[in-house]
């Protein structure tokens, strides 16, 4: 694949590699979503598809990664084992790239001796088979086999339906929306694409009627008293923290009953709402620990039964204490 060019950096200085890295998977994926020829998809032992495009965005971050950053360690969603027993979709897949998708997917879930990225190359896929909503995660995480820590280094969460990625680095409070579905429409898979065409969009204050909206996963039946009933947004995880950085809603819940998680369907995320200058705890103000390494699901609550993320204008205690009396009855 040829060259991509990218965004021009509008944030901090620190990681410039690692920010060239997550905008140009960005790119990549917009790419791969939008231009794919056809999508072949199978059905995963639990029961959530894999697409076409889910292998071939996995097969580029892991060969991008490998060839910048090749002592770092890498966990991604799709198993790799699984997807390559499926020559049709690996197939459909490579018809996307034109390097040896086998060989780059090898390289997924190795172990590393310092940081750790992890990747949901498509999270939402029933939404990407279906043409609503979805998003592609990429994180960095501080040290791989850590137990964990409350934030991420940087992320890239895409949105290819709406043509933006939002690039994060919570450490500086620092989270940007770039627009990178201008030149995309004219351009064909692997082409390089004009850098001066991408500009940083300004975050909203406020959007209208926010404090109506908040997202929930994990369950139909939890009610927040004096709330209106929660808003339905498709698909995945991602997707509602998003809506919680760029200031769409202003809380996602989501209960963990058994208080753990996989860190790719969260990290990403939850690094653009702290970005954003948001919070992300558990019910009872405990952090929420995202930690790397064999155990894909890494991620752990501190003390509660839910992940509370809510936006920079909101009362984080509050809707807390609305989480908790909620979930005792």
């Amino acid at each position: 694949m040829s060259a991509w060019a990218i965004p021009p950096f509008a944030c901090s200085s620190s990681l410039p590699q690692e920010k060239r890295l997550c905008l140009s998977t960005a790119v990549q994926a917009m790419h791969i979503c939008l231009y794919a020829p056809r999508v072949c998809a199978l059905t995963k032992t639990d029961a959530s598809p894999v697409s076409a495009a889910d292998v071939a965005i996995q097969a580029t971050v892991t060969r991008s990664l490998r060839a910048a950053f090749p002592q770092d360690a890498l966990i991604a969603e799709e198993d790799r084992d699984v997807v390559l027993a499926d020559l049709a979709l690996t197939l459909a897949a490579q018809e996307l790239l034109t390097f040896d998708v086998a060989g780059a997917l090898q390289e997924t879930d190795r172990d590393g001796h310092g940081r750790c990225w992890t990747l949901d190359p498509i999270d939402g896929t029933k939404g990407f088979l279906s043409g609503r909503g979805y998003a592609v995660g990429l994180a960095l995480l501080a040290e791989a086999g850590a137990e964990g820590a409350p934030e991420p280094l940087l992320a890239a969460l895409t949105l290819p339906s709406e043509g933006i990625a939002l690039l994060a680095e919570p450490g500086m409070r620092e989270l940007h929306v770039y627009a990178l579905d201008g030149a995309l429409a004219k351009e064909t898979l692997g082409s390089a694409l004009d850098i001066d065409r991408f500009k940083p969009r300004r975050l909203k204050k406020r959007h209208p009627g926010m404090e109506h909206v908040w997202l929930l996963s994990g369950t139909e039946d939890l009610h927040l008293s004096g709330r209106p009933p929660w808003t339905h947004l498709c698909c995945g995880s991602l997707v509602k923290y998003a809506a919680v950085a760029r200031q769409r809603a202003f809380a996602f819940v989501q209960v963990l009953p058994e208080r753990h998680a996989h860190v790719w369907d969260h990290a990403a995320g939850i690094a653009c709402v702290l970005a954003a200058g948001g919070r992300v705890t558990d019910e009872m103000g405990g952090e929420v620990l995202l930690g790397c390494g064999q155990r894909k699901d890494a991620l752990k609550l501190q003390s509660g039964d839910a992940i509370v993320a809510t936006g920079k204008a909101v009362s984080h205690q509050r809707v807390c204490e609305e989480v908790r009396a909620a979930l005792m009855g």
